[in-house]
């Protein structure tokens, strides 16, 4: 057939039977027809020529008949925490992409095309990572130091004494919850022990236990304290290193763990090296030895006397030698006063030194009347009036928290009144 032109592109023809115009001109093919078989089908994803449509018969621009705006070329999907709906043709021929959202904090529904919009089912499993499952929905992940019942809810993945914790914190004496360090895995400060980690002890401050005053040691290092005298290998109050020094109550008769000196006429640890026994205030003395004063000196002035064995004070009154006047034994002396004869100690005030001993003997008519007798702190006190004429009348007795006791040999004899205070034993003349 002669043409008017090549005619050669797609649904168009030079023959009448195929277009409604003349033989020889070329023009569109008619709707839904396809004589030359240009239009086969294409696949929807191509959003081509539709599955048996044929030409368009459009005159101003044949083709053909291309996939509708309805057709989805591209299926909707849920993958990877990203929901993505269906794209569909524009029947034009282009295949329009969708745009996806993210699911967060879900994941995407299993066999799925769309997001999960609770944790009901997976819990957890069902939560992108940094959430986990709370009440059924998927909440984020919280920062260390915020408040926790579970590990699952820190970013840290650690909850640590109900706070979230920069690391597991398992260590001895180490804790996440100390005040103004929430979150921080910490030690945990000297001497406390908030979770019974360190028996007969507590924590020292740098992340282990160390032990009580008086428990048994090895080295200073395992003291709270910081002292472990290698002669008594119990914790003590302090280093406890000197002469006739110890931390045991069995040397001292004080308190286990806390440092004294040593039972006078003692030597447990050989500080006297073989020479001696301890005395008192660290000094040593060798037996038969005349004592002296620290660091050698004779016996004070205030003694009449240093008794030979025992460092002790003695002042000795005979009639009317001591009347009203003050009596007062040396620091570092046991003080042992005899008062003897008429008005020998009448009206004298006697003060003993502290942590010593007080003794005071009255024989003789008024030998203490009226005579006022301090005795330390911490020493025993004592007093004795022997039989005769108020040898002990208004005689005044202050005691310390150590024993205190009036020995009244007569009967007939006016009283001494005794301060008892807080002596652990008290016995007055009765």
């Amino acid at each position: 057939m002669c043409c008017e032109s090549g005619c050669d592109t797609v649904c168009v023809s030079c023959i009448k039977a195929n277009t409604d115009a003349d033989d020889g001109k070329c023009a569109a093919v008619k709707a839904d027809t396809d004589p030359d078989k240009e239009c086969e089908d294409q696949a929807e994803a191509t959003c081509g020529a539709a599955k048996d449509k044929g030409c368009n018969g459009d005159a101003k621009a044949p083709g053909c008949v291309l996939w509708d705006n309805k057709t989805v070329c591209v299926a909707a999907s849920c993958a990877a925490g990203q929901q993505t709906p269906a794209s569909l043709c524009d029947g034009k021929g282009v295949c329009v992409k969708a745009a996806s959202t993210a699911c967060t904090p879900y994941k995407c529904k299993s066999n799925d095309v769309v997001c999960l919009a609770d944790c009901k089912a997976g819990k957890d499993a069902d939560c992108v990572d940094g959430n986990y499952c709370e009440a059924d929905k998927c909440v984020a992940k919280k920062d260390n130091g915020k408040a926790c019942a579970d590990p699952k809810e820190c970013k840290s993945g650690s909850c640590v004494d109900l706070f979230c914790c920069d690391t597991a914190c398992a260590g001895k004496c180490e804790a996440c919850g100390l005040q103004g360090s929430e979150g921080k895995c910490s030690f945990v400060a000297k001497g406390q022990d908030p979770a019974d980690e360190c028996p007969g002890g507590a924590c020292n401050g740098a992340g282990a236990c160390a032990l009580d005053g008086a428990q048994k040691c090895v080295a200073d290092k395992d003291c709270l304290s910081g002292f472990c005298p290698p002669q008594d290998l119990v914790c003590c109050d302090k280093v406890c290193s000197g002469t006739c020094e110890a931390c045991l109550k069995s040397k001292t008769g004080g308190t286990d763990g806390v440092c004294g000196y040593v039972t006078k006429d003692t030597e447990p640890d050989g500080d006297c090296k073989g020479q001696g026994k301890c005395w008192a205030q660290g000094v040593c003395l060798a037996c038969g030895e005349t004592p002296l004063a620290p660091g050698g000196k004779p016996c004070p002035k205030e003694c009449t006397s240093c008794d030979q064995g025992f460092r002790i004070c003695t002042i000795k009154c005979q009639q009317g030698d001591c009347t009203n006047k003050a009596l007062a034994c040396p620091a570092g002396y046991d003080c042992d006063v005899q008062c003897t004869g008429l008005v020998s100690c009448k009206g004298a005030t006697i003060t003993c030194p502290d942590s010593y001993d007080c003794k005071v003997a009255c024989s003789g008519s008024q030998a203490c009347q009226g005579t006022k007798i301090a005795c330390s702190t911490l020493g025993t006190c004592n007093l004795t009036c022997d039989q005769g004429q108020d040898h002990c009348k208004d005689a005044q007795l202050t005691c310390g928290t150590n024993a205190c006791t009036a020995t009244c040999n007569d009967p007939k004899e006016p009283k001494p009144a005794a301060s008892c205070g807080n002596s652990c034993q008290c016995t007055q003349c009765q």
